[in-house]
């Protein structure tokens, strides 16, 4: 028997069986969503073994970039000048980020800030792990953050603590796509690991 297009198809069930089918139905789609929803790491989930005590080796100023602000650097690393800890700026050298780096921060005009990534018993200097242009060949700049549909940029956030490798960093690194996102960072010896 054919159906005419007119009648819709109807789907009846018994009264006893729509509210455990309903009942069903949502908690299979919280148990979705759930499990699709990434967790951020936590700073604890991360810890350093070992923290760095000495005097910081000098940085290394290689490329031109890291020549262009060779005195940013190196005043960070051997005074504490835009070292944070703890949201305070650092008197001291000394490491602020997974037990032997030192991040340097310091303004580059309204909302830009830029960030030098120090191993301060190497010497080497690194790019943030996220910034505005091509990392560590044409800027140390962090991109910006634009939040929801706000069309004036601000700061990225940036959070790191001494006692772990672990970097969080709350940015809008496709300024094009206007949209906000949380990035993690995880250093290791050897290697930085960048989360999405």
């Amino acid at each position: 028997m054919v159906r005419p297009r007119s009648q819709p198809v109807l789907w009846v069930y018994p009264n006893k069986v729509k509210i455990p089918f309903t009942v069903l139905l949502v908690y299979m789609l919280a148990i979705s969503a759930w499990a699709q929803t990434p967790a951020i790491p936590r700073f604890e989930d991360y810890p350093v073994t070992d923290v760095f005590k000495g005097k910081p080796i000098p940085p290394q100023v290689v490329t031109p970039l890291e020549h262009r602000y060779r005195t940013r650097i190196r005043e960070g690393v051997e005074k504490g000048w835009g070292v944070f800890r703890d949201g305070k700026e650092q008197d001291t050298p000394g490491p602020n980020f997974a037990g032997r780096y030192i991040i340097v921060r310091w303004g580059c005009g309204v909302p830009c800030v830029m960030v030098a990534i120090v191993d301060a018993s190497t010497g080497v200097v690194y790019p943030p792990p996220l910034c505005s242009g091509h990392c560590g060949t044409e800027t140390f700049a962090l991109p910006f953050l634009l939040p929801g549909d706000v069309l004036i940029p601000s700061v990225a956030e940036i959070d790191f603590r001494l006692n772990s490798r672990l970097m969080i960093m709350q940015a809008s690194p496709l300024l094009p796509a206007w949209r906000s996102g949380v990035s993690t960072m995880r250093a290791s010896r050897n290697t930085r690991v960048v989360y999405r």
